[in-house]
């Protein structure tokens, strides 16, 4: 296996992030004409084009472009994994998935940048299971089984979903004698882990038409529209704690239910990599916060729907 001349690279790189000779010139401080160059061993090296002219620019082809995915991540990492090295610099790089680390991982960020003035913390949202021998994140923090190849894992949260609406929102469901009626309900799903499928038939409630509603990419988008009244949103308590200690958010049926899966911290297994003294740092505190929430959190209602699948 042979490498490509990584001056060609890095001038291709240039060239297909800035759109054009000229600028990649000037960000390499070179002169247009060697960038021009470079991309032409590059093109012979590989026997395939990977610019085209358009108009006074250039753009990439179809190999470019998919090529350029791989080179813009590959010399990403590099970069990253000698940050990691220089003398005095603490960095730790972290990827979460959307919801989780929009709802409950980034409000308590203040709080470890207090105790650990001196980490940088960098954080990439994502809900691509990260390949530690691979990708340059030190620490992924995903929603599933806890079946992650070479890593070492430990579970965060078990998740149990209930609904969850304004107080304004339940009380309209409320039946004169006290039970809900679902018929009136607008649920708000969340495509990729929906289940009030299986919410409503575990629940026996053959009157709610589960397929309609409104319809959210992320669980914070859906528990975003409850928190507005638009309807009633599938969460775990951690998804939710803000609102539901600040009484914003309530839950409107005590039945859970439980799929099996949990928030996962994950990082490389011994052997493959070596975690950084900030690395440490930030998994120790990962987990002490988790454990103080969950020993802070009420407890959940009795009822459950149970898991069906």
């Amino acid at each position: 296996m042979r490498l490509p001349p990584l001056n060609a690279v890095r001038a291709f790189d240039a060239v297909a992030r800035l759109g054009s000779v000229r600028a990649a010139a000037e960000e390499l401080a070179v002169t247009p004409a060697a960038v021009s160059q470079q991309l032409r061993v590059l093109e012979a090296h590989l026997g395939i084009a990977l610019t085209q002219r358009r108009g006074r620019g250039l753009v990439l082809t179809d190999p470019g472009r998919s090529w350029h995915g791989e080179v813009a991540r590959h010399l990403r990492a590099i970069a990253e994994a000698a940050e990691r090295l220089r003398p005095g610099r603490r960095v730790v790089h972290v990827t979460v998935v959307q919801s989780f680390g929009s709802r409950w991982l980034l409000p308590r960020l203040p709080a470890f940048t207090a105790r650990e003035p001196a980490i940088e913390v960098r954080i990439d949202a994502s809900p691509v299971l990260a390949d530690f021998a691979r990708d340059p994140f030190d620490l992924a923090i995903r929603e599933g089984r806890g079946a992650y190849p070479d890593a070492e894992t430990v579970r965060l949260f078990v998740l149990e979903f209930f609904p969850v609406a304004t107080p304004a929102v339940a009380r309209a469901l409320r039946r004169r004698d006290g039970t809900l009626d679902w018929s009136r309900a607008r649920l708000l799903h969340e495509l990729t882990y929906d289940y009030w499928p299986d919410w409503i038939a575990a629940a026996g409630l053959a009157e709610v038409d589960v397929a309609r509603g409104l319809f959210f990419s992320h669980t914070m988008l859906a528990l975003d529209a409850a928190s507005d009244g638009q309807g009633i949103a599938l969460a775990p308590p951690c998804m939710a704690e803000r609102e539901l200690a600040r009484g914003t958010l309530a839950v409107v049926d005590p039945r859970g239910y439980a799929p099996g899966t949990g928030i996962w911290l994950a990082w490389p297994r011994r052997g493959l990599r070596t975690l950084s003294p900030a690395a440490t740092a930030f998994r120790d505190w990962v987990i002490e916060e988790a454990q103080a929430a969950a020993r802070s959190a009420p407890p959940p209602p009795r009822k459950r729907a149970g898991a069906r699948r």
